[in-house]
């Protein structure tokens, strides 16, 4: 019988579970566009040795005025940076199939991988609405959820590849 497994992360938020403790005093208000902070976030879970940290995402600006802003940065990018400050944590971002295209998920996610030193996950979601009226999925939102899976095998394989499969060497020119 094979040992069973709990692996635990942290979700980067940058001012607590409820959505309006950004506004309390002593908060920092600004957390969302600071890298610094998830930086800090980041080191304390390494310290405390959990598996990863996991910063999710939605294709939309919340409309609701007292919650924070939670998407004003691209997880990826965040990521990155969190991975260049670093060592052993694992990197999580959320992406919509819905809202992007299998080749540009599969770059960032390479890239990030490949920054990372190969600690880059993907938490695959599928968006069939959205609160923000002018953003247009990138597939039909009557199939969205249909080519997930066929958007996360594209993916993984070219994932896969971007490494391995880049010649830059005077002979492959």
């Amino acid at each position: 019988m094979r040992a069973r497994e709990l692996h635990l992360n942290v979700n980067l938020l940058h001012s607590g579970v409820y959505p309006s403790a950004w506004r309390l005093p002593g908060s920092q208000a600004d957390a969302f566009v600071d890298i610094a902070h998830f930086i800090r976030v980041a080191h304390v879970a390494e310290r405390g040795k959990l598996d990863a940290i996991f910063f999710a995402d939605t294709p939309a600006i919340n409309d609701r005025l007292d919650y924070r802003p939670l998407n004003a940065l691209e997880p990826t990018i965040v990521l990155a940076s969190v991975a260049a400050a670093t060592r052993h944590i694992g990197l999580i971002a959320t992406a919509s199939t819905s809202y992007n295209e299998p080749y540009n998920l599969a770059r960032r996610f390479a890239s990030l991988d490949l920054v990372s030193g190969g600690r880059a996950g993907w938490n695959v979601v599928t968006t069939g609405r959205s609160p923000s009226w002018k953003v247009t999925p990138a597939r039909s939102v009557k199939v969205y959820s249909v080519p997930s899976g066929e958007i996360v095998h594209c993916v993984a394989s070219q994932g896969a590849k971007l490494p391995s499969g880049l010649l830059a060497t005077r002979e492959s020119m």
